[in-house]
């Protein structure tokens, strides 16, 4: 039930705590936790607050892994779940090219 949501948002938030302290705001295990909260806010139809996280864990990925890495494709389709567009998003972040290596990787 939504207890268990609640209590996964507190885990997710603590792994996230953690590893900003260890590594920095700009990590892809940050990545990752701020992702796994915004599918739990997406699941609790709160989504903007999923949007919110998704484009957080989408800046982190395409700027420290790049626009080809499985885990940033895998974020942007997530952007996709919740109506909002990675390329321009990547292009904003990260220019024109970081975008059409994005579109590539996304239709591989």
């Amino acid at each position: 039930g939504m207890g268990d949501l609640d209590g996964s948002v507190l885990c997710f938030r603590e792994a996230e705590s953690f590893y900003r302290a260890a590594f920095g705001d700009h990590n892809p295990n940050v990545a990752r936790d701020v992702n796994n909260i915004g599918l739990v806010l997406k699941t609790r139809g709160d989504l903007d607050g999923a949007r919110t996280r998704y484009c957080e864990a989408f800046r982190i990925l395409l700027t420290t892994l790049g626009p080809r890495a499985l885990n940033t494709v895998s974020s942007a389709r997530n952007l996709m779940v919740v109506k909002l567009d990675p390329l321009a998003l990547a292009r904003e972040i990260a220019g024109d090219a970081a975008a059409a290596d994005l579109r590539q990787a996304i239709d591989d």
